[in-house]
């Protein structure tokens, strides 16, 4: 169930599962209070973090930084020192 809120989250889910997944929440307390905990956490950091949600929230000094660390892993080579 858990994999399934996650999911239902994140992407659309096929009607059949979606179904079987309303029918048990239906049923079952615990799931539906973890649902709902887990929709208020995901809806809060979406409000409370917008640029997490933006590739271009780096500044160029530190995507070059990382770039250079990623080269030197790649090569085994210490990045160096700024």
């Amino acid at each position: 169930m858990c994999r399934h809120s996650s999911a239902r989250l994140e992407q659309a889910i096929p009607l059949w599962r979606r179904l079987g997944y309303q029918l048990h929440l239906w049923m079952c307390k615990s799931c539906r209070r973890y649902v709902f905990q887990l929709m208020f956490l995901h809806q809060t950091l979406q409000r409370f973090s917008p640029e997490a949600e933006s590739p271009n929230s780096l500044s160029p000094e530190t995507k070059l930084r990382i770039k250079t660390s990623l080269r030197a892993e790649t090569s085994n080579e210490r990045p160096p020192r700024a």
